[in-house]
């Protein structure tokens, strides 16, 4: 069971780096366009990255990104996080599923 998730993570990456080298980024706009059958791949990806980056920084809630000073000397691992949270969220909301930003289904209001 073990070599098989770890096969399917490394499965995760190449397909990830295949579609971004086979992309192209204008630098005022960019778009790519995940083809319906990696899309589980990618979002496997952008939320395993997130899951070891918050890891690896210690976070342990939710409302993290209120507590970072911009000298923390992790601020830029921080911007990254916040990056693929936002990622991961916008591949969630393109699925057109009802997303209400929470894991937990609890919402803001």
């Amino acid at each position: 069971m073990h070599e098989e998730l770890v096969q399917r993570k490394l499965d995760n990456v190449d397909a990830f780096d295949k579609l971004l080298k086979g992309s192209t980024v204008d630098f005022t706009e960019s778009e790519v366009i995940v083809p319906g059958n990696q899309f589980e791949a990618w979002l496997g990806f952008v939320n395993d990255m997130r899951l070891v980056l918050g890891t690896q920084l210690g976070v342990e809630k939710e409302d993290w990104e209120d507590e970072v000073p911009e000298d923390d000397p992790q601020a830029e691992s921080y911007f990254l996080l916040h990056f693929l949270s936002i990622l991961e969220e916008m591949q969630l909301r393109a699925t057109g599923l009802e997303f209400d930003g929470h894991p937990d289904g609890s919402s803001d209001q």
